[in-house]
């Protein structure tokens, strides 16, 4: 079986590296390292990952959403974060012009979150016993927040139309931290809004 990014010639993300070398070989699902649900169902997936950090584990593939349309799927879930993220692929050649760079910004973004999560962990910018919690679903809803031990996932969550932009740019705010600030004034903690990033210096990065 190709792998489904290969086939349908979409554009991919950029997966952390020790997570890229552990993608299995192209399946139904597309390609994902051990540890997720045998089922294929994005939202059971989703649940899943918000609820359990432990193990490491990525997933990218193609799928049916909603009859005929398709979703191009990336998600990443570690103790730092949970990133899900699906977008719409459309099945008619006019419109995948646009779907196309729709997804390159989508995964740029996404990129950009992961790399400064990556690099804020390593420096011991990344805030104590957290994890960042993005879904970020054109077939369902867009929310993220914070997490601990023992809280809902959902709880933590609030509702934002430009969760990945926000997220991404709260990342890269904790990366230029000092490392004794990090905890201080999350923003989006506990679904309380709370201060806004720096937007604009946050889009000028991608």
């Amino acid at each position: 079986m190709r792998d489904p990014f290969d086939t349908a010639g979409l554009p991919r993300p950029a997966l952390p590296a020790d997570l890229a070398e552990r993608l299995g070989p192209p399946t139904m699902a597309g390609r994902e390292t051990a540890g997720w649900p045998a089922t294929l169902d994005f939202q059971a997936r989703v649940a899943q990952g918000l609820q359990q950090a432990r193990p490491a584990r990525a997933w990218v593939g193609l799928s049916a959403c909603q009859g005929r349309q398709l979703a191009a799927v990336a998600a990443v879930v570690t103790p730092q974060l949970a990133v899900f993220v699906r977008k719409r692929w459309s099945v008619v050649p006019e419109a995948q012009a646009h779907d196309r760079r729709r997804l390159v910004s989508t995964w740029t973004l996404m990129n950009h979150l992961l790399d400064c999560a990556d690099e804020a962990g390593r420096r011991g910018h990344w805030p104590a016993s957290r994890r960042l919690l993005l879904v970020d679903d054109d077939f369902g809803s867009r929310r993220w927040g914070w997490g601990r031990d023992r809280q809902s996932p959902e709880s933590v969550m609030a509702a934002d139309p430009m969760a990945l932009l926000h997220a991404a740019a709260e990342a890269d705010r904790l990366l230029r931290t000092p490392a004794a600030q990090a905890n201080d004034g999350l923003w989006n903690e506990a679904a309380t809004g709370g201060r806004v990033p720096l937007l604009a210096s946050a889009a000028r990065t991608q």
